[in-house]
Order: C-alpha cells, then sequence, then structure tokens
C-alpha cells in the first residue's frame, strides 16, 4: 500500500496481488503474506472512496439561476 499512488494504481496492485492467489503456484506462506497485504490494501481503498465521497459537491441552479455548490449526500 503506497499513499503517494492514485487511486488506480492502487487497485491495480490489488488486482494482481489477487491474481497471484489465484494462480495456486504460492505456497501458503507466501499465499497468506499477499492474502494480508491484499485486506489492508483493500481497506485502504475503501477509506480513499469514503474520503472522495464526503469531498464530492453538487452544482445546483437555484430560481434566479445562480450556481452554487452544495455537498452531495445519498
Amino acid at each position: 500500500m503506497n499513499n503517494e499512488k492514485s487511486f488506480e494504481e492502487n487497485m491495480q496492485e490489488l488486482d494482481q496481488i489477487v491474481k497471484n492467489i489465484e494462480s495456486g503456484k504460492l505456497n501458503l506462506e507466501d499465499m497468506l503474506k499477499e492474502f494480508s497485504k491484499g485486506m489492508k490494501l483493500s481497506k485502504y481503498l475503501l477509506k480513499m472512496l469514503d474520503d472522495i465521497d464526503k469531498k464530492i459537491e453538487m452544482i445546483v441552479e437555484n430560481n434566479q439561476n445562480e450556481i452554487k455548490l452544495t455537498d452531495f449526500e445519498v
């Protein structure tokens, strides 16, 4: 997990971890290490998404055609 990598780069790393585990070429110890690394990366990615979700803003046009930014709520 690298805090300097983009979301997409971290997703690619997670995808590679999954492929490594699914390949069946790892011994049990290495598989466990990859699984642990993947779980940590998964939690980090979910936190990134949560942080982004909190920052999303919507552009809203009011009755006088003025545009303002408002927080997006699901």
